[in-house]
Protein backbone atom coordinates (compact mmCIF):
# COMPACT_ATOMS: atom_id res chain seq x y z
CA UNK A 1 0.00 0.00 0.00
CA UNK A 2 1.92 3.29 -0.94
CA UNK A 3 1.76 6.28 1.42
CA UNK A 4 -0.98 8.40 -0.67
CA UNK A 5 -3.52 5.06 -0.93
CA UNK A 6 -3.11 5.06 3.16
CA UNK A 7 -3.57 8.87 3.26
CA UNK A 8 -6.60 8.62 0.91
CA UNK A 9 -7.56 5.05 3.36
CA UNK A 10 -7.79 7.05 5.82
CA UNK A 11 -9.62 10.41 4.90
CA UNK A 12 -12.30 7.79 3.90
CA UNK A 13 -12.04 6.79 7.33
CA UNK A 14 -12.21 9.88 8.66
CA UNK A 15 -15.51 10.29 6.84
CA UNK A 16 -17.40 7.87 8.06
CA UNK A 17 -16.29 4.82 5.67
CA UNK A 18 -15.93 1.54 7.64
CA UNK A 19 -14.36 -0.23 4.69
CA UNK A 20 -11.53 1.63 4.63
CA UNK A 21 -11.33 1.66 8.53
CA UNK A 22 -10.80 -1.95 7.85
CA UNK A 23 -8.10 -2.20 5.92
CA UNK A 24 -5.90 0.16 7.53
CA UNK A 25 -6.91 -2.28 10.44
CA UNK A 26 -6.01 -5.40 8.53
CA UNK A 27 -2.93 -3.60 7.24
CA UNK A 28 -1.31 -3.09 10.62
CA UNK A 29 -2.96 -6.04 12.84
CA UNK A 30 0.46 -7.99 13.45
CA UNK A 31 2.41 -4.37 14.52
CA UNK A 32 -0.60 -3.73 17.09
CA UNK A 33 -0.69 -7.23 18.65
CA UNK A 34 3.29 -7.19 18.86
CA UNK A 35 2.98 -4.22 20.45
CA UNK A 36 0.05 -4.85 23.10
CA UNK A 37 1.58 -8.18 23.71
CA UNK A 38 4.91 -6.03 24.78
CA UNK A 39 2.91 -5.01 27.61
CA UNK A 40 0.80 -7.22 28.67
CA UNK A 41 2.86 -10.54 27.39
CA UNK A 42 0.32 -12.98 26.36
CA UNK A 43 -0.44 -13.18 22.72
CA UNK A 44 -4.62 -13.86 22.94
CA UNK A 45 -4.85 -10.93 25.37
CA UNK A 46 -3.06 -9.28 23.07
CA UNK A 47 -4.99 -9.78 20.19
CA UNK A 48 -8.55 -8.49 22.63
CA UNK A 49 -6.58 -5.79 23.36
CA UNK A 50 -6.41 -4.60 19.79
CA UNK A 51 -10.44 -5.17 19.14
CA UNK A 52 -10.57 -2.41 21.63
CA UNK A 53 -8.36 -0.12 20.38
CA UNK A 54 -9.53 -0.68 17.24
CA UNK A 55 -12.88 0.46 18.55
CA UNK A 56 -11.35 3.44 20.00
CA UNK A 57 -9.95 4.55 17.23
CA UNK A 58 -13.06 4.54 15.07
CA UNK A 59 -14.73 6.42 17.74
CA UNK A 60 -11.93 8.85 17.89
CA UNK A 61 -10.59 8.84 13.85
CA UNK A 62 -12.02 12.46 13.60
CA UNK A 63 -9.66 13.95 15.67
CA UNK A 64 -6.30 12.34 14.06
CA UNK A 65 -4.85 16.10 12.36
CA UNK A 66 -2.42 14.69 10.45
CA UNK A 67 -3.43 11.60 8.22
CA UNK A 68 0.14 10.61 7.66
CA UNK A 69 0.93 9.61 11.15
CA UNK A 70 -2.02 7.10 11.10
CA UNK A 71 0.41 3.89 12.65
CA UNK A 72 2.05 6.07 15.07
CA UNK A 73 -1.62 7.02 16.41
CA UNK A 74 -3.11 3.72 16.34
CA UNK A 75 0.00 2.31 17.98
CA UNK A 76 0.25 4.73 20.78
CA UNK A 77 -4.22 3.92 21.13
CA UNK A 78 -3.05 0.30 21.64
CA UNK A 79 -0.52 0.63 23.76
CA UNK A 80 -2.39 2.72 26.02
CA UNK A 81 -5.56 0.20 25.92
CA UNK A 82 -2.92 -2.31 27.34
CA UNK A 83 -1.61 -0.37 29.76
CA UNK A 84 -5.40 -0.46 30.98
CA UNK A 85 -5.95 -3.60 30.36
CA UNK A 86 -2.81 -4.34 32.83
CA UNK A 87 -4.60 -1.74 35.27
CA UNK A 88 -8.08 -3.20 35.37
CA UNK A 89 -6.36 -6.68 35.83
CA UNK A 90 -4.40 -5.31 38.29
CA UNK A 91 -1.82 -7.91 39.00
CA UNK A 92 1.50 -8.67 37.24
CA UNK A 93 2.03 -10.64 34.50
CA UNK A 94 4.16 -13.88 35.79
CA UNK A 95 7.24 -14.64 33.26
CA UNK A 96 5.70 -17.79 32.43
CA UNK A 97 3.56 -15.74 30.23
CA UNK A 98 6.40 -14.91 28.10
CA UNK A 99 6.64 -18.35 26.70
CA UNK A 100 3.26 -17.92 24.85
CA UNK A 101 4.79 -15.46 22.22
CA UNK A 102 7.08 -18.01 20.82
CA UNK A 103 6.26 -21.55 21.22
CA UNK A 104 9.91 -22.29 20.37
CA UNK A 105 11.12 -21.25 23.46
CA UNK A 106 12.30 -23.80 25.76
CA UNK A 107 12.41 -24.16 29.55
CA UNK A 108 15.80 -24.08 29.80
CA UNK A 109 17.90 -22.41 31.68
CA UNK A 110 19.03 -20.08 29.09
CA UNK A 111 15.48 -19.69 27.28
CA UNK A 112 14.72 -18.53 31.33
CA UNK A 113 17.55 -15.71 31.66
CA UNK A 114 16.44 -14.68 28.19
CA UNK A 115 13.08 -14.26 28.96
CA UNK A 116 14.13 -12.37 32.63
CA UNK A 117 16.04 -9.92 30.35
CA UNK A 118 13.51 -8.83 27.84
CA UNK A 119 11.33 -8.69 31.26
CA UNK A 120 13.27 -6.47 32.91
CA UNK A 121 13.61 -4.13 30.13
CA UNK A 122 11.77 -0.52 30.15
CA UNK A 123 8.12 -0.94 28.17
CA UNK A 124 9.20 0.97 25.27
CA UNK A 125 12.09 -1.17 25.16
CA UNK A 126 9.80 -4.47 24.97
CA UNK A 127 7.78 -2.87 22.28
CA UNK A 128 11.01 -3.12 20.14
CA UNK A 129 12.41 -6.45 20.95
CA UNK A 130 8.75 -7.93 20.76
CA UNK A 131 7.96 -5.85 17.01
CA UNK A 132 11.35 -6.97 15.95
CA UNK A 133 12.00 -10.51 17.07
CA UNK A 134 8.84 -11.90 17.71
CA UNK A 135 6.81 -10.80 15.58
CA UNK A 136 9.67 -9.99 12.27
CA UNK A 137 8.49 -6.49 11.28
CA UNK A 138 10.99 -4.62 9.73
CA UNK A 139 12.69 -1.40 10.28
CA UNK A 140 10.32 -0.08 8.03
CA UNK A 141 6.92 -1.40 9.39
CA UNK A 142 8.51 -0.74 12.95
CA UNK A 143 8.80 3.12 12.08
CA UNK A 144 5.75 3.08 10.63
CA UNK A 145 3.91 1.68 13.22
CA UNK A 146 5.71 3.72 16.21
CA UNK A 147 6.60 6.67 13.63
CA UNK A 148 10.24 7.47 14.68
CA UNK A 149 12.92 7.08 12.20
CA UNK A 150 14.71 3.58 10.87
CA UNK A 151 17.92 5.28 12.40
CA UNK A 152 16.52 5.21 15.75
CA UNK A 153 14.99 2.53 15.48
CA UNK A 154 18.37 1.03 15.02
CA UNK A 155 20.24 2.46 17.24
CA UNK A 156 17.78 1.29 20.44
CA UNK A 157 17.78 -1.92 19.19
CA UNK A 158 21.57 -1.83 19.72
CA UNK A 159 21.67 -0.80 23.25
CA UNK A 160 18.34 -3.02 24.02
CA UNK A 161 20.86 -5.86 23.03
CA UNK A 162 23.97 -4.54 24.41
CA UNK A 163 21.34 -4.59 27.63
CA UNK A 164 19.98 -8.09 27.25
CA UNK A 165 23.60 -9.28 26.99
CA UNK A 166 24.74 -7.39 30.07
CA UNK A 167 22.13 -9.14 32.06
CA UNK A 168 23.04 -12.47 30.03
CA UNK A 169 26.80 -11.86 31.04
CA UNK A 170 25.67 -11.15 34.56
CA UNK A 171 23.37 -14.77 34.80
CA UNK A 172 26.53 -16.76 33.00
CA UNK A 173 28.74 -15.04 35.91
CA UNK A 174 31.03 -13.69 32.93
Amino acid sequence: MTEKTEIRLVQNAVNGDLESFGLLCEKYYAAMVAIACSVIADKHLAEDVVQTAYGKALVGIGGLKDKKLFAAWLGRICRNAAKDMVRSRNRDIPTEDLSQVKAAVSDNETSEAVRDAIEHLEPVERELVYLRYFNDQSYEQMAEALGISKAAINGRLKRIKQKIGNRLKDFAGI
